[in-house]
């Protein structure tokens, strides 16, 4: 799930900018919003697609083995090299000047609060991120989700019942069927050969099962038809 798209709705203040880019920064600059639907339309659709972003100063990323954070609450700024992300829905929701509403779909490694203060810097009025919930990760969304008040007035079973299967998580993944034969070798950490291939000089990522359609974990399979396990399921 590390490596599965996000999806956001992100509430932007327009005209302020802060000094961590959200709304618990310190205000820095203050400009007059005047933005039409037109402007904010023809900026918005120069973020669709693959863009440049420079990692913020209050972030996890590490510097010499320190979180930039830590370094940028001590006032300093680290030059930070500028990464591809990709945007791949890019959506207003509302927009009553100076607040803004978006709804976005991204690849890992995006910074909302960097999106929202670029969104800023194209307008020519700046903005700082005011709210942030995130509504979907990889196939999993918020339609699906349960509610704690929910979950709280059903009995222990019923909220077992409720979970999805650990395989959920790979669902789209290729999968592998391996004989009980191979099947045992596999949980038991060894590589086996697979009928599926791939291309040369490729590894692809799958999810394994057995001949009964039991989940047995995930695998590495390469282009000579190698299996190797990565993660395995204990056996109960």
């Amino acid at each position: 799930m590390l490596e599965a798209h996000k999806g956001y709705c992100a509430s932007i203040k327009l005209g302020e900018r802060t000094e961590t880019g959200d709304a618990e920064g310190v205000v820095i600059e203050r400009k007059p919003v005047s933005v039409s639907p037109a402007q904010l339309d023809a900026v918005i659709n120069r973020f669709r697609g693959e863009i440049a972003q420079v990692p913020p100063m209050y972030s996890a990323l590490k510097h010499q083995g320190r979180p930039l954070y830590e370094l940028a609450r001590k006032g300093l700024v680290i030059e930070r090299n500028s990464r591809q992300v990709h945007i791949f829905k890019l959506d207003v929701l509302q927009f009553n000047a100076p607040e803004l509403v978006i709804d976005v779909v991204c690849s890992k490694g995006t910074y909302i609060r960097t999106l929202a203060e670029d969104i800023g810097a194209e307008l020519g009025c700046g903005a700082h991120l005011v709210g942030l919930r995130r509504t979907s990760i990889g196939q999993f969304c918020i339609p699906q989700a349960q509610t704690l008040a929910t979950l709280e007035d059903l009995e222990e079973v019923a909220r077992d019942n409720m979970l999805l299967p650990v395989d959920a998580l790979v669902a789209s993944w290729t999968h592998v069927t391996l004989s009980a034969e191979l099947a045992a070798k596999f949980l038991h950490g060894q590589a086996v050969t697979s009928m599926e291939t791939v291309p040369k000089m490729q590894i692809l990522r799958v999810a394994v099962y057995d001949c009964m359609e039991k989940f047995l974990g995930v695998g590495e399979l390469n282009g000579a038809g190698t299996l190797s396990p990565s993660r395995l399921l204990r056996a109960h």
